[in-house]
């Protein structure tokens, strides 16, 4: 407590006026020291700023909590100016606690941002993984698609036996007139699709194939 408080008088609530430094008594024995900055019917408002080091501004109370008031004096230099001193230590303990916790905050956006920005990378690099596995899965599954064409095809070379016609008589055969088809035919049907696919390869590998030596005299 750095204010002298000097007891000059017990006064009534309703002698108070503005500039009077007193303490006000409240009915559960709390009590408030400051400077009386405004008197209304109903409130009493305090300057607390050179009472209490921690505090600052002014503060209302009603009159129907007041038991008692007391006039003191005025603050003496000495205790005004320690009284200064002292907020401007509070002040500045404020002032660092205040900083330390923007900085605390700061840097858990930070790491809350990198912690993001960690996340989407690894998201998109994930992504790219994926992609790339699924590229290979989808060029893996071409390679054995086409070795598989290229089995069938082999198995059933291309002619006046094996054709598109001869498909399309068979499966007309089989769905039309009921006519059994043997084991080799059985098969061909079901992988005609397959045999068309390598039929095409194998004719554009051997375009291909005529073409160079061709290119290669010019």
């Amino acid at each position: 407590m750095f204010a002298i408080l000097i007891l000059t008088a017990v006064i009534y609530a309703d002698e108070i006026k503005v500039g009077d430094r007193i303490e006000l008594t409240l009915k559960n024995d709390n009590s408030f020291r400051g400077t009386v900055k405004e008197v209304s019917e109903d409130y009493i408002t305090l300057d607390i700023t050179f009472e209490y080091p921690s505090l600052n501004g002014t503060l209302s109370l009603k009159r129907s909590f007041i038991s008692g008031v007391s006039l003191l004096g005025t603050i003496d230099p000495d205790t005004l100016k320690e009284v200064l001193a002292q907020k401007e230590k509070v002040k500045r303990l404020v002032d660092k606690q205040n900083s330390e916790i923007k900085q605390d905050k700061e840097q858990q956006i930070q790491q809350a941002e990198k912690a993001s920005l960690d996340e989407a990378e690894a998201a998109t690099e994930a992504a790219k993984k994926e992609d790339e596995s699924k590229k290979q899965k989808s060029l893996a599954e071409q390679v054995d698609d086409l070795a598989k064409s290229l089995k069938i095809v082999e198995e059933f070379p291309p002619g006046d036996k094996w054709s598109e016609a001869e498909y399309k008589k068979l499966k007309d055969q089989f769905i039309t007139i009921k006519v059994t088809l043997n084991k080799e035919e059985q098969r061909f049907v079901e992988n005609f699709d397959i045999w068309k696919k390598g039929v095409e390869y194998s004719e554009k590998l051997k375009k291909a194939t005529e073409q160079k030596p061709t290119e290669e005299k010019k």
